[in-house]
């Protein structure tokens, strides 16, 4: 996601995919259960009732993010 690089919060986001496939365990643990999911964790912690339900486009996921508490207060 090189669009990342513009936005002052570059250094405090990080985005990651997993391929529940190979690693079922960690999807498990996670409680991933359908494809595509999109958890966000703040502070190493999640919220499963503030799942990410909309558009898989690089700009959604960037707006989406900017939006956060923990971004939004840097």
């Amino acid at each position: 996601m090189g669009e990342l690089k513009n936005h002052e919060y570059r250094n405090t986001v990080s985005f990651a995919r997993v391929n529940c496939v190979d690693q079922e365990p960690l999807c498990r643990r996670h409680l991933i259960r359908a494809y595509p999911t999109v958890l966000t964790y703040q502070q190493g912690k999640t919220d499963l009732t503030k799942m990410y339900r909309g558009d898989r486009s690089t700009k959604a996921l960037l707006d989406y993010v900017e939006h956060l508490q923990y971004v939004a207060d840097r």
